[in-house]
């Protein structure tokens, strides 16, 4: 496990600039009131360099968590990564999960071209991203605090420029978590259409104990397949029901059982797969999971099961 030193040492430093003098006690009394609005209009004004100073360690406590709360807004947000990654990595359970959820909110819409405007180097968003995939693989984090930093991975990775080396977040350390949550997530995060070279890594994820991140490894597989017999790429529909393979029946039982905790999202990206396989043990199967589902994705489902069967097919 890499020691908080040396994760301090991996990060660069954001330009740091001294608040003006009444910004800090105003970002305070905007988090003590539950004023989001407020708190975001300060991080607009302050921007990276001004909020760099209340998220160094002797900063007071109150005035950090504002801080944390109000880096999303700032201009220049993406500066601030190292600082959050930081306090990701303490033991203060509200500093840790303010600093992880705002970094993810960050990292999350940061592209190519933003990073580029900021003189962010991809050796930077390299560096940042092997950091937070340390945070994220560390055991005795808080679930979520891990699941953040690996949603801040995955996006820098993303922003990324073809011409360097990319290297996408470590989806097998992630895997390798005891949490279910963080299995899943990182299936989650992995890239529409599935690349070839993690196709093996996420196939093996369906034999996972945890229902949750089996649907999570079919969601990857599934996903990118089109619906409509006449859509480009119809042959990835064969790509995706032979990588699920036997487990398909798997899938199909997860859907139908009443006791499974279906996510609309998740199941949804899976009838991809069951619509084109369209044999009766999937259509049912489907059939079972859109009655469990909320309004929206129930009539969604039930729409691509009808549309399947109005085609002539079983």
């Amino acid at each position: 496990m890499m020691q908080p030193l040396v994760i301090v040492a991996l990060l660069a430093s954001p330009p740091t600039a001294a608040p003006a003098a009444d910004k800090p006690a105003q970002l305070e009394a905007a988090l003590r009131a539950g004023h989001t609005v407020d708190l975001r209009r300060l991080g607009r004004e302050l921007g990276a360099a001004g909020l760099a100073p209340l998220l160094a360690p002797a900063a007071p406590r109150a005035q950090r968590l504002a801080a944390l709360e109000a880096s999303v807004a700032a201009p220049d947000a993406p500066l601030l990564l190292g600082a959050l990654a930081r306090w990701a990595g303490r033991p203060d359970r509200r500093s840790a999960a303010s600093a992880a959820r705002a970094a993810a909110a960050i990292a999350g819409n940061l592209s190519l071209t933003r990073a580029l405007q900021l003189d962010l180097a991809p050796a930077d968003l390299a560096r940042w991203g092997e950091v937070y995939m340390i945070l994220a693989a560390e055991p005795g984090r808080w679930t979520d605090v891990r699941v953040h930093a690996l949603e801040v991975a995955a996006a820098l990775s993303d922003a990324m420029p073809d011409t360097w080396e990319r290297r996408p977040f470590d989806l097998a350390r992630a895997l390798n978590a005891p949490e279910p949550q963080l299995r899943r997530a990182a299936l989650e995060l992995v890239p529409v259409p599935l690349p070839d070279e993690l196709a093996s890594t996420v196939v093996a994820q369906l034999d996972d104990s945890d229902p949750s991140v089996t649907l999570a490894a079919a969601q990857a597989i599934c996903a990118a397949v089109p619906l409509a017999d006449d859509s480009p790429g119809r042959d990835s529909a064969a790509t995706a029901l032979a990588r699920l393979g036997e487990r398909l029946d798997r899938v199909r039982a997860l859907l139908a059982d009443p006791s499974a905790d279906l996510l609309p999202a998740t199941v949804l990206d899976v009838a991809h797969c069951l619509v084109a396989d369209a044999s009766t043990a999937s259509v049912a199967a489907l059939r079972q999971a859109a009655a469990r589902l909320p309004g929206p994705a129930r009539a969604r489902l039930a729409q691509l099961v009808d549309g399947r069967s109005r085609k002539g097919e079983p």
